[in-house]
């Protein structure tokens, strides 16, 4: 998305584009710098011969950041890089465009449009050495303004091109200054000079003063070790590294850079959450954090340190060994702090008009969890008879819930589960989401035979997603169901030997004798369906699989289970 015809505006900390007009464009992943400049001026119809732009973005970072500036092609992956993080509304690329000047009288604009700043002032002798204090003022790449020395007028470097002198502006990519020697004019009495140079307007809009004493008895500019050449290493550090962000992932290690403090203690705790332990904070300060493991005999420890004049932190050492006792791991979520949720939400909102109310946090709540076993559904495919039986139990944790079953039996008839599932209640829509992604993990079985009870949600989910497969009832269930509705051991007798029969003349026999005891049970067994519980009328094949009890026995394992919360079940 670009963004022009609009200036920058800043509101406290906060930078905003405003009266901007907007044009979507696609672009290439691997498009250079040079490129997207030449694709920016054909849309805009500009010609690069009059006017300079300046392509800039603000970083949606956790603390306020200054636009930054694409100046080469590693400027431009980053950018592409954040516009392809999945789940993030894209940052649009704001254009600004200034026209070319040409005066040739006292300044001109390069062909690069360098600006630099520079002014003079007279600060103060030390030991009867002249110093030279230079400030930052407006003049550019060919030209210098005169400078005072002493209360002496005299050009310094009158026309004159600063060859070799170059500043790097300070973004995401690139965060040093570096200055090269370069030749001048010297005031015969003077052999030393003291240079600031300070306040540069950068990508980031964050200003630096650096100051240097610079030896120029022999005509030539000598700096003494200077912070110029600990931020100059600080770079070659950060450019080996890249800049970790985001909490997806919960890998931590040596030398990672993490864009301040409150990115790294954000990863920590979505790491122990995720890991099922505790840390504490032992030290921290502006420059330092120190982190380990609750357990005093544990060896997890984290050390990071703040990088230079920057906010970011690098992690300095890392032991990541847990030598915890178990019992020392714990599943009380301590780290799952409301700032810790809120950081995790805003990630999600970050658009212009979002709002985010407590029915949307309603909607927004995971309601359903799916797990399959990957052995289990290879071996299902090569192994087991295509009869699957489902069937759900509650959940008795604070949140409530349903756990669904689906499990089969193996050649020796023992249980053999085949997939788990939790949703928020035993419905139509729940039913149909766990068979779907029972369809899923399966994919198209031959000859499928779905047993469960008689819960009317089960079977519309079956025949809409298993439209090809046979769907029984459990005889257990019907059988229970016939006495409490009739009260007469005589017919629960004769309807167990009806539905195990493997002979329709042998069945009608048995089912005869039912419909004289009491007419009313026969009918009721035959509003049910008698190919749905019959073995000798099923149209499928059954493979004497009569009852879901392989899935009421898994219900009596996982009985204590039912008690933890959600994410122990899993």
């Amino acid at each position: 998305m670009l963004l022009y015809e609009g200036e920058w505006v800043r509101d406290g900390n906060v930078f905003y584009f405003e009266g901007s007009k907007g044009k979507g464009i696609e672009i290439p992943k691997t498009i250079s710098y040079k490129e997207l400049l030449g694709v920016v001026h054909h849309i805009l119809k500009l010609d690069p011969t009059n006017c300079f732009l300046s392509m800039k973005y603000v970083f949606n970072a956790n603390i306020p950041t200054s636009p930054i500036q694409l100046t080469d092609d590693g400027d431009v992956k980053f950018f592409i890089g954040l516009n392809c993080t999945n789940g993030k509304l894209p940052i649009p690329l704001c254009i600004t465009v200034e026209k070319r000047i040409d005066n040739h009288n006292q300044k001109s604009i390069c062909n690069s449009y360098f600006e630099c700043h520079m002014s003079s002032e007279i600060d103060k002798e030390l030991n009867g050495d002249s110093m030279l204090m230079h400030k930052s003022r407006h003049i550019h790449c060919d030209s210098v303004e005169t400078l005072t020395v002493d209360g002496e007028n005299g050009p310094r470097f009158q026309n004159e091109s600063l060859e070799g002198y170059k500043v790097h502006d300070w973004n995401m990519n690139e965060t040093a200054i570096n200055e090269e020697d370069y030749r001048m004019n010297t005031n015969p009495t003077s052999d030393k000079q003291m240079t600031q140079i300070g306040s540069f307007r950068t990508g980031s809009a964050q200003s630096a003063e650096i100051l240097t004493m610079i030896d120029t008895s022999d005509g030539f500019i000598h700096d003494n070790p200077t912070i110029i050449e600990d931020v100059a290493n600080e770079r070659q550090n950060m450019m080996q590294q890249p800049i970790v962000s985001g909490i997806s992932d919960d890998h931590l290690e040596e030398h990672q850079i993490y864009s301040s403090k409150k990115e790294l203690q954000r990863k920590l705790c979505m790491m122990a959450l995720k890991r099922k332990f505790e840390f504490k904070t032992t030290k921290s300060t502006t420059k330092l954090l120190l982190v380990e493991c609750f357990d005093k005999e544990c060896k997890w420890r984290v050390r990071a340190t703040k990088l230079g004049i920057s906010n970011m932190f690098q992690i300095m050492k890392f032991y990541s060994t847990h030598t915890c006792r178990l019992d020392m791991m714990s599943r009380d979520n301590r780290h799952a702090s409301s700032w810790l949720i809120g950081e995790s939400i805003r990630e999600t909102y970050q658009g212009i008009g979002c709002e985010f109310r407590p029915k949307d946090i309603v909607a927004n709540i995971r309601k359903h969890f799916f797990m399959s076993i990957g052995a289990s559904i290879a071996g299902f495919h090569t192994s087991i008879r295509p009869v699957v039986a489902v069937d759900r139990t509650f959940l008795k944790a604070k949140y409530l819930g349903t756990l669904f079953i689906a499990a089969c039996k193996d050649g020796n008839n023992q249980i053999y589960p085949l997939a788990f599932g939790i949703g928020d209640s035993e419905n139509d829509a729940s039913w149909e989401w766990f068979l779907q992604k029972l369809h899923d993990a399966l994919g198209h079985i031959d000859d499928l035979f779905v047993i469960s009870d008689r819960h009317g949600s089960i079977e519309k989910a079956v025949h809409k997603v298993f439209p090809h497969a046979r769907h029984g009832v459990c005889t257990y269930h019907v059988g229970q169901n016939l006495k409490t509705k009739f009260k007469n051991p005589a017919i629960h007798k004769l309807f167990h030997d009806a539905d195990h029969a493997y002979r329709i003349s042998e069945f009608n026999f048995i089912f005869g004798q039912l419909e004289m005891i009491d007419p009313r049970a026969a009918r009721y067994l035959m509003d049910i369906g008698v190919d749905r519980w019959a073995r000798s009328y099923s149209t499928g094949k059954r493979y004497n699989i009569m009852t879901t009890g392989i899935v009421e026995s898994l219900n009596a394992v996982l009985k204590n289970a039912r008690d933890l919360p959600v994410f122990a079940i899993g």
